[in-house]
């Protein structure tokens, strides 16, 4: 279901402001914490997402995002 928002008002898509800033966060945590160059930023983005999808959320009844949209269990080998 698609919802119209004013122009220009990121107060209006709240959950996905609130996700964005979780992930921008994570990357400037992990960057700073393993001291890698800033150019690597969009591979610790690309990390912290990869991450996220396969931790398990209350929201899915404890399953993970990966689990909910595939229908399996992610290969954490």
């Amino acid at each position: 279901m698609q919802h119209m928002t004013a122009h220009d008002t990121p107060q209006h898509h709240g959950v996905a402001e609130w996700l964005n800033w979780t992930i921008l966060e994570k990357v400037r945590t992990m960057l700073h914490a393993s001291g890698l160059p800033k150019f690597l930023w969009g591979e610790a983005a690309r990390h912290t997402v990869w991450l996220k999808n396969r931790t398990p959320t209350k929201v899915l009844a404890g399953k993970t995002p990966y689990e909910a949209a595939l229908g399996q269990m992610p290969d954490l080998s």
